[in-house]
């Protein structure tokens, strides 16, 4: 009986991933990433991994030790299948602040995917089912000269990826001759996603942005504004054709409701 099934361990270890070559953004040059593994044993034998995956606020690796000290004692001995109280449990034993959710979204993974080894189904399946057979994913452009920026793009077009993210922060002298290169050097079938990391400071200057690349269908510009800053966000929203999205300013439910309304 699956109800029957006993979480034995929770353990989260952290782990240091080099990156390929330093990748500059709004945020600052990054040249390795920090994570967390959660390692979530149950009966049996059988192992549920999360990972905790967060850049900003010191890495993710570093609420490894909450995951341990505070969340492990939460969820020991209970039910895997009790899944809406362990995570109720485990949001309340953790708020120190929005980073936090990397951990309780690495200790969900690890659930899930330790309830879908048990039951020997992929975890698409406790979800609903799957309604897409793949996405599309990019690769970020750090910054850097117009030229040095269509190099890096063009050995990713290369190697098989569809959508490249053109980075850019308070100094943008880079970002339309590096959109416009790429849409002339690889047509209309390469995705350009712009990613702004806060780095406007009014919505008219983000709207200025925001005109500045429709000629060129980007997919979105991504987060121009501080996660605060929602009428600003709406403002630039109402007035250029190219989608806004958001990223730094969605952090849980609450924060989706918000930026909808």
């Amino acid at each position: 009986m699956t109800t029957d099934v006993l979480i034995r361990s929770v353990t989260a270890v952290p782990y240091r991933v080099p990156l390929r070559a330093t990748l500059t953004s709004a945020l600052g040059a990054q040249s390795h990433s920090n994570y967390g593994l959660v390692r979530l044993g149950v009966d049996d034998g059988v192992e549920g991994l999360g990972e905790i995956s967060m850049i900003w606020h010191g890495d993710g690796a570093r609420l490894c030790a909450e995951v341990d000290d505070l969340l492990a004692p939460q969820i020991v001995g209970r039910p895997l299948f009790a899944y809406e109280a362990i995570l109720a449990d485990v949001r309340s034993a953790l708020r120190f602040g929005r980073h936090s959710l990397a951990a309780v979204a690495a200790v969900e993974m690890a659930l899930l995917d330790a309830q879908g080894k048990v039951l020997g189904r992929p975890v698409v399946d406790l979800l609903g089912g799957s309604c897409a057979s793949s996405i599309r994913l990019s690769m970020s452009l750090s910054i850097a000269a117009p030229d040095r920026m269509l190099a890096e793009a063009q050995a990713y077009v290369e190697e098989g990826f569809t959508a490249v993210k053109v980075k850019s922060g308070r100094d943008r002298g880079h970002l339309v001759p590096v959109v416009a290169g790429l849409r002339a050097e690889h047509g209309p079938d390469l995705g350009i996603r712009v990613d702004l990391n806060m780095s406007c400071r009014t919505a008219k200057e983000a709207l200025r942005v925001c005109t500045s690349l429709e000629p060129y269908d980007v997919l979105s510009v991504e987060q121009p504004l501080p996660p605060s800053d929602l009428a600003g966000s709406a403002f630039v929203r109402e007035r250029t054709s190219v989608p806004v999205m958001v990223d730094e300013g969605v952090w849980h439910a609450e924060d989706a409701l918000a930026v909808l309304r």
